[in-house]
């Protein structure tokens, strides 16, 4: 999802490349903690290990994410 709007956004170029990608990470953050916080209401599991994999694993993968997406749709200039 977070990849789709950042590629419209970039298509469509100027600041709103930017907001879009900001606003698909934030309403990536919402979704997966919300989605935690129900996992936790319902499910009885240990709550201080679920919380320190799921926010280990969210930030490594919005890391790669982010890395991708500065690597691959960034302009591509190139002097020769």
């Amino acid at each position: 999802m977070a990849y789709y709007f950042s590629l419209t956004g970039i298509r469509k170029g100027g600041e709103f490349s930017v907001y879009a990608i900001l606003g698909a990470i934030i309403v990536k953050l919402l979704i997966s903690m919300l989605f935690a916080l129900v996992y936790l209401l319902r499910i009885n599991v240990d709550k201080v290990i679920f919380v320190i994999d799921f926010i280990s694993i969210y930030f490594l993968f919005s890391g790669f994410e982010i890395w991708v997406l500065l690597t691959n749709l960034r302009d591509q200039n190139k002097s020769e």
